[in-house]
């Protein structure tokens, strides 16, 4: 009898605790599901991969968090953060680029002279965003943007326009150069 209950209770709680979602789970899925990602090709040659990820809201919320739990903030400095990008949101719209080239020499869109050009399209309206390079270790990068892998560059682009003006609207980010282009539709 003690062995049946034993086994019962057992399985019901190896039930109960597969059927939870782990916050990690979930933090990786909102990534993921804000992410767009494009791959570019010469034949059969890639010429460049991108993933953007808009820092809106809730994105920035979720990393918040993650950052929060990976670095043992207090709730005070978790709450000072959040203030911070909340007053950031009103006047930019940031991104964070994951870019991969298999020539370096074209991997550089943070430098004044860069192949590159980035745009954020809305509506009839066509504004250049200012990239700058995330120098955070590979480790951070890869807990923050699940995904992240070791041979590419990560950037962070702002535009000069008010992250709420996007929340509830369809707009593009636009990376073009003479190698190529890709579009990501949000």
């Amino acid at each position: 009898m003690i062995l049946i209950r034993t086994l019962l209770f057992g399985i019901a709680l190896l039930l109960l605790s597969s059927c939870q979602t782990t916050p990690e789970k979930n933090y990786s899925n909102l990534i993921q599901q804000s992410s767009r990602s494009q791959k570019s090709y010469s034949g059969l040659h890639e010429t460049f991969e991108a993933t953007v990820v808009p820092l809106n809201r809730k994105v920035t919320q979720g990393m918040l968090e993650k950052r929060a739990e990976l670095l043992g903030w207090t709730p005070e400095r978790l709450q000072r953060e959040q203030q911070k990008a909340n007053e950031e949101r009103l006047t930019h719209a940031k991104f964070f680029l994951r870019f991969f080239a298999p020539n370096s020499d074209y991997d550089d869109l943070h430098k004044p002279n860069s192949i590159w050009k980035i745009y954020l399209l809305l509506g009839n309206q066509k504004i250049e965003g200012e990239v700058s390079r995330d120098f955070s270790k590979l480790i951070e990068l890869q807990a923050i943007y699940p995904g992240f892998d070791r041979f590419s560059t990560g950037y962070e682009v702002k535009f000069p326009i008010g992250q709420a003006s996007l929340e509830d609207t369809s707009y593009s980010v636009q990376l073009t150069s003479s190698l190529g282009e890709a579009k990501f539709n949000f």
